[in-house]
């Protein structure tokens, strides 16, 4: 049986499905790529939110603040980074699930399409038979 054009969507469809897929699992690599780096910025601004003030000198501390200040910017920069990252996941996600729609109403067609096949073959054998059929009887008469 020869492939019919659903057979050929169906097979690109597939193909999309498996490209969008390998896009999505980097998307994700990436978003718990840049949780970690937001998860190391606010480690660190909770290190130096930490640290002895007792200690150190008044120079000291007013350095600590503006590190503190740079890491706070530094995190929020970093969670639109993560928010952006998430929507991209998001997104891939959404699409995944429509070609997943759009492949499961491809596969019913290409059912449908191989088994109106199936029937039209069993019903041209059937008319061969009953043509053999007709001439042996009339060949033995």
């Amino acid at each position: 049986m020869k492939d019919n054009k659903i057979t050929s969507i169906l097979k690109y469809t597939k193909t999309q499905e498996n490209h969008l897929m390998q896009s999505h699992e980097r998307h994700i690599s990436k978003l718990n790529k840049e949780k970690e780096q937001l998860n190391e910025l606010n480690n660190e601004l909770e290190m130096l939110i930490n640290v002895d003030h007792t200690t150190i000198s008044l120079h000291q501390l007013a350095n600590l603040h503006g590190y503190s200040d740079i890491v706070k910017n530094r995190i929020n920069n970093q969670e639109g980074v993560v928010d952006n990252q998430t929507n991209v996941v998001y997104e891939s996600a959404h699409k995944i699930v429509e070609v997943r729609k759009d492949l499961k109403k491809y596969e019913k067609l290409d059912e449908k399409i191989k088994e109106r096949v199936k029937i039209e073959e069993e019903l041209e054998m059937t008319k061969q038979l009953d043509e053999i059929g007709i001439r042996n009887y009339m060949f033995n008469n």
